[in-house]
C-alpha cells in the first residue's frame, strides 16, 4: 500500500505499524514518567507535611518547657 507514487514517500503497512508501535511506546514511557513523577511528588509532599507537623509539635512543646523553667 502506498500513499504516493514516489518510492521515497511510499509508506508501507509495515512502516506504518512500526511507527504506530513507536508512538505507543513513547506514550507508554510518558505515562510511566507521569506516574513516577506523581509518586515522587506525593512522597515529597508527604515528607514535607510530616516535617511541618513535627516542627509545629516542637514549637507547641517549647513554650510549655520554657514556662516550666521560670
Amino acid at each position: 500500500m502506498c500513499l504516493s507514487g514516489d518510492a521515497h514517500a511510499c509508506l508501507s503497512l509495515a512502516d506504518a505499524a512500526r511507527a504506530a508501535a513507536e508512538v505507543a511506546a513513547w506514550a507508554g514511557c510518558w505515562r510511566g514518567a507521569d506516574s513516577a513523577l506523581a509518586v515522587v511528588t506525593g512522597r515529597l509532599l508527604g515528607a514535607a507535611a510530616a516535617d511541618a507537623i513535627a516542627a509545629q509539635q516542637q514549637t507547641q512543646r517549647a513554650p510549655a518547657a520554657t514556662r516550666q523553667g521560670h
